[in-house]
C-alpha cells in the first residue's frame, strides 16, 4: 500500500505575515478558518492535496495532551515555541476505522480517535460545515514530525473549490516531502511500517540536504528527523519564475526547478519532468 498526501501542516507564528508571503509566491489562499481547539488556518488548495498554513490564534481554546489523547493545538503550540516550519503531514485515508486497523496491525500504539468540524467560507461568502476524522501516529523518535491520516466527512465539493485551486504560480500538487535526519536507516524503517510500501518522502542527512539546496536556511534536527520542506509540481516553471520575480522574491535556480527558504521550510517548484533526488 502506498498512501498519497492529503495535506501539509505549515506552522507559523505570524499567520497574516506568512499568508501574505505565500500570496506573493503566487498561491491563492482560502479565507481564514478557525478550529474549535485554538488554531486557525488558511489553505492553498491544489488538484487533490493542499497546504495548510496554521497558527495558534485562540490560545485560550487549546486542549492539552492527555493520556492516550493527542492534541493538534498543543503540539503545534509547542512546535512554534521552538521554530516555524512544517510540523506535520496528513496522509490520504482509507476511512478512519480502516486506518486504525492498518496501523494497529503494523504495531503502532495509536492515540484516541479524533473528530472535529469547522465552518468553511465558500467563494460566494456563505459558510458550510466540514468535518474530519484524524488518526494520529505519533512516534517518540519523531517529536517534531507527526504523521496522521485525514478522513474527510463531507462532500468534496464543499471543501475543494475551483476558484481556490487556480494559482498564479501554476501550482498543481505536492510531489515530494523532504525529511532530514542523522540516521536515515531509522526513519526509513519507520516509513516502511507506516506506508507498507513506497512513499514520496525523501530522507537525507544534513550533508545531503546541503548539497541539494546549498545555502538554505538552517534546519535544526530534533529526534530522529524533522520535515525540511516540500516540492510543488507546477504547470510551467517559466510562469512560476515570472511571478516570483514580479513579487521581488529571491530564489535559487536549478536545472528543472527553483527553490527558496521561508518560514523554516524549503519550498521547491518543479516541472512534471523533474525527478531530482538526493544522492
Amino acid at each position: 500500500m502506498s498512501r498519497g498526501i492529503d495535506h501539509l501542516v505549515l506552522a507559523v507564528r505570524e499567520l497574516d505575515a506568512a499568508c501574505a508571503f505565500y500570496e506573493q509566491l503566487g498561491f491563492k489562499l482560502t479565507p481564514q478558518a478557525q478550529h474549535p481547539f485554538g488554531t486557525g488556518n488558511r489553505l492553498a488548495q491544489l488538484d487533490s492535496d493542499f497546504l495548510e498554513i496554521v497558527s495558534v490564534t485562540k490560545p485560550e481554546d487549546l486542549i492539552e495532551h492527555q493520556d492516550g489523547v493527542f492534541s493538534f493545538g498543543a503540539f503545534n503550540r509547542d512546535y512554534l515555541n521552538k521554530r516555524d516550519g512544517m510540523s506535520m503531514i496528513a496522509l490520504k485515508s482509507d476511512g478512519w476505522q480502516q486506518d486504525r486497523q492498518t496501523f494497529s496491525s503494523a504495531g503502532f500504539d495509536l492515540s484516541e480517535p479524533f473528530t472535529f468540524s469547522r465552518l468553511a467560507r465558500q467563494p460566494d461568502g456563505s459558510d458550510v460545515k466540514v468535518g474530519f476524522d484524524l488518526t494520529f501516529v505519533p512516534d517518540a523518535g519523531l517529536p517534531d514530525a507527526v504523521f496522521f491520516t485525514c478522513d474527510h466527512q463531507h462532500e468534496p465539493e464543499f471543501f475543494y473549490k475551483p476558484e481556490f485551486q487556480k494559482h498564479d504560480n501554476g501550482a498543481l500538487a505536492v510531489d515530494e516531502v523532504f525529511m532530514v535526519c542523522e540516521d536515515p536507516a531509522n526513519v526509513d524503517a519507520f516509513l516502511a511500517r507506516l506506508y507498507g510500501g513506497t512513499s514520496n518522502i525523501s530522507v537525507s542527512t544534513v550533508e545531503q540536504l546541503d548539497a541539494r539546496f546549498p545555502g538554505h536556511d538552517p534546519v535544526s534536527v530534533s529526534g530522529d528527523a524533522v520535515f525540511a520542506g516540500y516540492r510543488i509540481r507546477v504547470s510551467d516553471l517559466g510562469i512560476t519564475r515570472s511571478v516570483l520575480n514580479s513579487a521581488g522574491v529571491k530564489f535559487a535556480n536549478k536545472s528543472e526547478s527553483l527553490w527558496l527558504s521561508a518560514y523554516g521550510t524549503i519550498i521547491e517548484f518543479s516541472t512534471p519532468s523533474a525527478h531530482e533526488r538526493p544522492e
